[in-house]
């Protein structure tokens, strides 16, 4: 292509334009095998330019050039994956939320699980405990996510608490950094120790992911219960099993009222303790199941007893102040938390207040991905919204939601922390269709390559077009 000047947009996942490689063979005189220096009086003019760096990735929409491109081949890399499920249906639109999502989580799968591909490009630990059971189920995701969570068990403070990132950026464990400090070991977050492990053994079946991430899990499950023991929210009275007295990110840019504008300190020391208690015992039942898939009985029996207790603390708590969300009721009935007698008032709780909301969604990051699941039939009426909040509004080109949940549109004060763009917003499962949507209750248990292909600048290549990189060893 000839020599231009490109400068990126958002969303799509591109090499961007760090290096200019000529086409032309060099001078006699240039060391390099290919001159790169594009002043180099002794080369000759390039018939064609690339901009390609070596060490970093930029996701874009749109590309601009400052002269005729002429003929432009951008590629699209990420991680060498293999598929392993696809997904269609008689509705079109469905097909095209699902190619988004898809599309989005290639954008995000370049080495390591990212939150956006655009600004940040950092391995959310959130992020990727809500949707590796949408790309364990499209992909090969084995090696990609076990060479992941040794990043986070690299990461993970000497006092069990897992970093929010991974590979950390903030380094906490060499440098000192008493602001990223206090927003470390958020539940849903650090979580993901737990979670990812437990779902990448549901859907491939080694034993050896449990086993390896075994204690890291247990200590970050120890500091989640200490903190549960000694730190209160000043909001009620001390319960040994409610995890409240800590910071959490929360249900993540849930739409609606997030307190004073301009006073993001009020939401960060707002009570959070039904979502963390609600992870403390989702994490603590599947170690309790991991202990069981590897024969360790004593201690299952252990880790069971402490989630009853956990779930019986959050039943006192919240069961009847909490379920005022969507987010909340979700939440209940995905991990299982409410009694048998009164699941079904939860879910009629449920539907009332999406049918209040015009029958849009009103969850946030971390519980928009059980929504549908936890719906019969209102799960479609829900599906096949085409306002916002809603999965299918960013197909019409409406107002791209914010945040990661997809679902945020409404004006908050809640203190902005990643990309609003869409393709970010279309990473989480969040944005992931659901094909079985039918009402369903919990179960009681809870080395890669990159890869390039031609993509034409309005849409993506297609199965017949040839990579031109190596696939990386199967595990």
């Amino acid at each position: 292509m000839k020599a231009v000047t490109p400068s990126a947009g958002t969303q799509e996942t591109h090499p961007g334009a760090v290096n200019a490689t000529s086409s032309s063979t060099p001078a006699a005189c240039c060391s390099r095998q290919w001159c790169t220096r594009r002043r180099c009086s002794n080369a000759p003019a390039p018939d064609w330019t690339a901009f390609e760096p070596r060490h970093t990735v930029h996701g874009f929409r749109y590309a601009r050039f400052s002269r005729d491109p002429g003929d432009v081949v951008m590629r699209v890399v990420h991680t060498d994956l293999r598929r392993t499920a696809t997904f269609t249906c008689g509705d079109d639109d469905l097909n095209r939320l699902h190619e988004v999502a898809d599309r989005s989580f290639r954008g995000n799968a370049v080495d390591i699980p990212t939150g956006c591909p655009t600004r940040e490009r950092l391995g959310w630990t959130g992020d990727y405990q809500v949707f590796v059971p949408t790309a364990a189920r499209l992909y090969d995701v084995d090696g990609f996510g076990r060479k992941w969570l040794r990043s986070v068990r690299d990461d993970q403070l000497a006092d069990g608490r897992i970093v929010n990132t991974s590979p950390d950026h903030a380094r906490l464990e060499v440098i000192d950094n008493p602001e990223a400090d206090h927003i470390t070991g958020s539940a849903g977050w650090g979580d993901a120790i737990v979670h990812v492990p437990w779902v990448l053994w549901e859907i491939y079946g080694d034993r050896q992911v449990l086993a390896e991430n075994l204690d890291a899990m247990t200590r970050w499950v120890a500091w989640a219960l200490g903190r549960a023991r000694d730190a209160h929210h000043p909001s009620r009275s001390p319960s040994p099993f409610v995890w409240d007295g800590c910071f959490h990110w929360g249900e993540w840019l849930e739409p609606g009222d997030r307190g004073p504008a301009g006073d993001p300190m009020a939401w960060f020391m707002a009570d959070k303790g039904e979502v963390g208690t609600a992870y403390l015992c989702r994490s603590v039942r599947t170690l309790a199941a991991i202990h069981d898939v590897l024969g360790r009985t004593s201690r299952t029996e252990r880790y069971a007893g402490l989630a009853d207790q956990i779930r019986d603390a959050w039943q006192a708590e919240f069961l009847d102040t909490g379920m005022r969300t969507q987010a909340g009721c979700v939440r209940a009935l995905a991990f299982d938390l409410v009694p048998e007698h009164r699941r079904a008032e939860i879910a009629d709780r449920l539907v009332t207040l999406i049918r209040d909301a015009g029958w849009h969604l009103g969850t946030g990051f971390l519980s928009t991905a059980d929504l549908l699941p936890v719906l019969a039939d209102v799960a479609y009426r829900l599906l096949f919204q085409r306002t916002t909040p809603s999965w299918l509004g960013m197909l019409d080109g409406a107002p791209p939601p914010s945040g990661s949940s997809g679902t945020a549109s409404t004006p908050t004060a809640t203190p902005r922390r990643r990309s609003t763009t869409t393709a970010r917003a279309r990473s989480s499962g969040s944005c992931t269709p659901t094909p079985s949507v039918c009402a369903r209750r919990p179960a009681r248990s809870p080395g890669n390559g990159s890869w390039s292909h031609r993509c034409r600048t309005r849409g993506w290549a297609g199965p017949g077009e040839a990579s031109t990189a190596r696939r990386a060893p199967s595990r």
